[in-house]
């Protein structure tokens, strides 16, 4: 299967899984838009798979978006828990 060829309900589970994941850590952020970011991302994702349902979308834009939205969710939680652990001065 290339890359980004994905049907619809394959974009929809990572997306649906994305904001549920940030939803569930928003009760613990210490600041609000690192979830609010994931979630803008999640949706972004759902975006993607209504349009690959409804227009079709090239593999190549696909591809892309799922992997940089992925990539932003990843360096956020990453982000997210180095602030966590800053010694307070």
């Amino acid at each position: 299967m290339p890359a980004g060829d994905l049907s619809w309900i394959e974009m929809m589970a990572p997306g649906v899984a994305v904001v549920l994941l940030a939803l569930w850590a928003r009760r613990t952020d210490f600041m609000g838009w690192h979830s609010g970011t994931s979630i803008l991302l999640g949706a972004l994702i759902l975006v993607l798979a209504g349009l690959q349902r409804t227009v079709g979308l090239e593999l190549l834009v696909s591809f892309w978006m799922i992997l940089l939205s992925g990539i932003t969710v990843a360096l956020l939680r990453c982000g997210r828990c180095s602030i966590g652990r800053m010694p307070r001065i």
